[in-house]
């Protein structure tokens, strides 16, 4: 193989590596989001029932 071969290779591989990185934290702050609303409306739904 050449060195441009190589290079295209490491440099797919990197790609990838970096988009399915991208996808887990972005998965992970929308859960992180999600995680937060459902706390904040389960507290008001709280309060609203102590009243």
């Amino acid at each position: 193989m050449t060195q441009n071969t190589i290079k295209i290779k490491i440099i797919g591989l990197v790609a990838t590596v970096v988009g399915l990185t991208a996808n887990l934290v972005s998965t992970w702050v929308t859960e992180q989001k999600m995680d937060a609303e459902i706390e904040a409306k389960v507290a008001e739904k709280l309060s609203e029932l102590k009243k």
